[in-house]
């Protein structure tokens, strides 16, 4: 019995302490709403905002619009794909509208050339000679004239300092490709026909391999402001299909192509084997690498698993698993 009374006693205090618990919990939150856009001022869709720390979270509507309820105290993250995150403390205000930010887009070589006053970027001696022996129309789009005058490329593999002394005798890369808004190609129409003459001579698929490498070409030009129907098609004529040799024709054209690609020019380089490179005799090793090295992290962080698979992880002139004959 007086377990009982105990209990029956109890039972009342504690859901006064439950409701005042539950009272007090809902008083430390708001609702907080208001807009997100991008840095021209247009309303973001489908951007995150959620409350820091925990699952709770929300979208932005078509209009850019958000509401969410919060604890007083916590902080709001607002996401979105290709802008940086902000994060904003909730106070009193009971709204909040975000403009995001964008990372800095600007094409590197501008910033070198720009906000660094460096002067890093020169047209190689190679792509010069490789346009020149097929009177290439596009090298006036890929190269700027040299200060002596005419479009003179700079041996690759030097030294900084060999480098440094030919800088005023050699060709810089085009105005255009260092303007702050110069386009940054991720797939362009002219390496998708490559690709597709590439895959109907694999067998991968059926197709006239011929023709795919004929429109890579004209895609290529036409990127690059060659406009001149005539012009393209004495250059075509002039470069005709190997069926043959058809890693060749496929493998130099595409490579002519990535101009300023540079990393996946030599994927392709590894690939195809073309154009047909040497190495630089001041070179540190003596043949081109064929790799990059495992960093310095990977080599720290993660030892035993890059020991199966690497017994030098610095080597760069292996070959990796697809670069094969």
């Amino acid at each position: 019995m007086n377990i009982k009374r105990i209990y029956s006693c109890c039972l009342p205090l504690f859901f006064i302490f439950w409701m005042v618990g539950t009272m007090i919990g809902f008083s430390q939150q708001k609702t907080v709403s208001g807009n997100v856009t991008d840095e021209n001022g247009l309303p973001l869709p489908g951007a995150t905002v959620i409350e820091q720390g925990t699952n709770n979270g929300t979208t932005t509507d078509f209009d850019g619009n958000y509401s969410i309820t919060v604890q007083e105290d916590s902080a709001l993250i607002f996401s979105y794909v290709g802008y940086l995150n902000d994060v904003i403390e909730v106070d009193e205000s009971a709204s909040f509208d975000i403009q995001m930010k964008a990372p800095d887009r600007s094409n590197p070589m501008w910033r070198d050339k720009v906000q660094d006053s460096r002067d890093d970027f020169a047209v190689t001696e190679l792509i010069v000679k490789e346009l020149n022996d097929r009177a290439d129309p596009r090298l006036e789009k890929f190269a700027a004239e040299a200060p002596t005058g005419g479009i003179v490329g700079m041996p690759y593999g030097l030294d900084d300092n060999s480098a440094s002394i030919l800088k005023a005798s050699t060709s810089r890369p085009n105005d255009d490709l260092l303007e702050a808004t110069a386009h940054h190609v991720i797939i362009s129409l002219s390496e998708v026909k490559f690709l597709l003459a590439e895959a109907y001579e694999r067998g991968i698929l059926t197709g006239d391999a011929q023709k795919a490498y004929e429109e890579g070409i004209r895609a290529s030009m036409e990127y690059w402001g060659i406009s001149d129907a005539d012009v393209i098609n004495n250059y075509i004529s002039a470069q005709p299909y190997n069926v043959s040799n058809w890693k060749a024709s496929i493998g130099i054209q595409k490579w002519i192509s990535l101009y300023t690609s540079g990393t996946e020019a030599w994927a392709e380089w590894r690939r195809l084997d073309q154009p047909v490179l040497e190495p630089s005799p001041n070179g540190v090793v003596s043949s081109i690498p064929t790799k990059m090295p495992y960093p310095q992290s990977e080599r720290t962080n993660n030892a035993t698993s890059l020991g199966a698979v690497s017994s030098n992880p610095i080597n760069i002139t292996a070959k990796v698993w697809w670069d094969v004959n």
